[in-house]
């Protein structure tokens, strides 16, 4: 039996089964009744697959496992290092303001979420950076730019594509494969 780990394919499964077994129960449901439950029978996919999307566009991160890395111990230390950076920092910053002014729950959540995103944002230029340097030998595909990172091959590509439209790479198809390299901009 084979091993179903990527995201989209759970959720294909989910809204299969969910269609299916509405389908059954459609046809023991009064006609009144019938009426009504098969907008909700064409709809919940829908729904599925939409918030999936969001989800995958709002917060990605959420759908990595720890599968996903080439050395699934980077992915657990990957987070343990953003957890206490962002509290380490927050608590910094939390106590010498306090010190000065009297913080509310909301404020201190509101420069919670501001330290969160600033960390995440040092992680990301930093492998942007990586990139940069592993693209400085010359160009290199894809897959041998994901075994360098070490991180998730979703990751890597959203790096690249960020890079792309950044303007400091560029990006040559060859059939299926995307090569990489510096553009003369960035040279």
């Amino acid at each position: 039996m084979t091993k179903v780990s990527n995201p989209l394919t759970v959720v294909a499964i989910f809204a299969t089964l969910a269609e299916g077994f509405a389908t059954i129960s459609l046809i023991n449901l009064s006609p009144e009744m019938q009426a009504i439950f098969i907008y909700f029978v064409m709809a919940f996919p829908i729904l599925i697959v939409g918030v999936f999307f969001a989800i995958l566009n709002w917060n990605h991160t959420v759908l990595y496992a720890p599968s996903d890395f080439e050395n699934e111990e980077m992915y657990i230390e990957s987070l343990r290092i953003k957890d206490a950076l962002k509290y380490q920092v927050i608590g910094t910053v939390t106590s010498a303001v306090s010190a000065e002014v009297s913080l509310s729950p909301e404020q201190i959540q509101r420069i919670s979420e501001k330290v969160g995103g600033v960390v995440e944002q040092a992680s990301m230029d930093s492998r942007k950076e990586k990139i940069l340097s592993i693209l400085a030998e010359g160009e290199k595909p894809t897959a041998e730019i994901y075994e360098h990172m070490g991180v998730s091959k979703v990751y890597v590509y959203r790096l690249l594509n960020d890079l792309l439209v950044d303007g400091q790479v560029v990006q040559r198809k060859d059939g299926r494969h995307a090569h990489w390299s510096l553009s003369s901009v960035t040279s």
